[in-house]
């Protein structure tokens, strides 16, 4: 908790153990230039030596692409899921809640040049990563690149 002069001291866990299980897969359903990613992390994130839950680690963690190409144009959507964190040191009585992400791309190539667009956190999910620290909302990247 921070004191009165709103001072925080960060003190490093002397033994913690994270265990867990991940797994991937990439799946080529059968239709040309389509293709899907799908990864999960489960983990059991232990303070040893206080016998809880690590501090700031999340459980789940799940992640999601999609792509399609044709020709010269690509379109991909990404989802990514991470559980809430299940404890936290600092304001331990703030709402803290999963983070969900969804993300589009769109590109498009021609010659040595390649125009790509990117809408980041389409639905625009509030969500923090530490403490009241708020994550990006949704917003747009549009690039032109030239290869030399």
């Amino acid at each position: 908790m921070p004191d009165k002069a709103q001072n925080i001291q960060f003190i490093n866990v002397t033994r913690a153990r994270i265990s867990g299980l991940e797994t991937m897969a990439k799946i080529n359903p059968g239709i040309r230039g389509l293709t899907c990613d799908v990864s999960y992390t489960l983990m059991d994130p232990r303070d040893l030596s206080l016998d809880e839950i690590l501090a700031y680690r999340a459980r789940h963690l799940l992640q999601t692409g999609l792509a399609y190409q044709f020709g010269p144009v690509e379109l991909s959507a990404d989802y990514r899921y991470i559980s809430r964190l299940d404890h936290v040191k600092l304001y331990p009585m703030d709402d803290r809640v999963a983070q969900k992400t969804v993300n589009l791309h769109s590109g498009f190539q021609w010659h040595a040049w390649h125009l790509s667009g990117h809408v980041f956190n389409l639905f625009n999910h509030y969500h923090t990563q530490m403490e009241r620290t708020l994550m990006p909302i949704r917003h747009f990247v549009l690039t032109l690149r030239a290869a030399v």
